[in-house]
């Protein structure tokens, strides 16, 4: 049973290579460092947004989560 909740099959590619991204930038973030946040939206070529909170930004700015998620969802 348990080996079957995980594929066999392998990523060949990143998603973000080829598709359209978006990234929430936790500034004051001490689980995952600002820095390597915006560096990663960076490589992917994101539309970010950057907040004034730690990683739960989900929690303490649920306006902007939802705003930065309903305009990824319009662009499709």
């Amino acid at each position: 049973m348990a080996g079957s909740l995980f594929p066999t099959s392998t990523t060949t590619t990143a998603a973000w290579r080829h598709k359209p991204t978006w990234y929430a930038i936790s500034s004051q973030g001490r689980t995952t460092d600002p820095g390597l946040q915006r560096f990663l939206a960076t490589r992917m070529r994101a539309r970010t947004i950057e907040l004034p909170a730690d990683h739960l930004s989900i929690i303490t700015h649920p306006d902007a989560i939802a705003h930065l998620i309903l305009t990824a969802a319009q662009s499709s």
